[in-house]
């Protein structure tokens, strides 16, 4: 795939002078908490070529060398999506993505380098990238846990975000990861595929949260953890707030 340089740019100023062209429609727009939004969408408009390079002239440099490290034309189109929509998270704050510079936390967690006040993740599965970006710290409210007649209050730092494809091929990831527990829990319930798909996008969201990545077998996932869930066109996504 090559596109000429005169092409790029004048995608690079027309992306430009074009900063409210939406190129992907949100299947998913919810703000879980005040102050936490997130945002899912398909990104097969992403496989016409002109869309594509239009698209990666309006991401940072480090997510167009994320997107530009693999060959896999799906995965280049899940990468940019994810970008373009945490770049419409960020307009928001009056920031875009192309500007912003990362790093990384404890184990490896993705942050912003310069705006450590905004707290980000992403995911994609199947053909559907998201995003979800909220103020760090951010202070959360307790219902489980009240003092003085109102619910106590408590400050989350980090977010982590999964969305899965529901699958029916799960039985070897499951043995794998999750405990006894959990797979009495998945084979016993009425949707088995649901079932294993919802308790694996919680954990999955909650090991990007704390940065830890999946390991084996999966670490409990705490009382204090927030965890919001929402179901789409045959997707599951889960946010974790700690």
């Amino acid at each position: 795939m090559c596109v000429l340089a005169a092409e790029r740019t004048f995608f690079c100023t027309f992306a430009a002078m074009n900063n409210d062209f939406q190129l992907l429609t949100p299947l998913l727009d919810v703000n879980p908490e005040p102050g936490v939004r997130v945002l899912a969408a398909d990104v097969t408009p992403l496989e016409s070529d002109e869309l594509f390079w239009f698209a990666l002239s309006r991401v940072s440099s480090h997510r167009r060398k994320l997107v530009e490290e693999t060959k896999n034309r799906k995965v280049q189109n899940l990468r940019l999506g994810a970008a373009l929509l945490l770049d419409k998270l960020l307009n928001r704050h009056g920031l875009h993505e192309c500007d912003m510079d990362y790093t990384e936390g404890e184990h490896g967690k993705p942050g912003f380098a310069t705006m450590r006040s905004l707290a980000f993740s992403l995911s994609h599965s199947g053909s559907v990238a998201a995003a979800a970006l909220m103020p760090a710290p951010f202070v959360t409210y307790e219902s489980r846990a009240w003092k003085n007649g109102e619910p106590m209050r408590r400050i989350a730092s980090s977010l982590g975000l999964d969305v899965q494809k529901q699958t029916h091929k799960w039985e070897s990831v499951a043995k794998t990861v999750f405990s006894e527990e959990e797979l009495a829990a998945i084979s016993q319930a009425p949707a088995p595929d649901e079932h294993f798909t919802r308790l694996w996008a919680r954990h999955e969201s909650h090991v990007k949260a704390t940065g830890e990545g999946v390991g084996r077998p999966l670490p409990e996932i705490p009382a204090e953890a927030r965890i919001h869930e929402f179901q789409f066109g045959g997707y599951l996504l889960s946010l974790c707030i700690l």
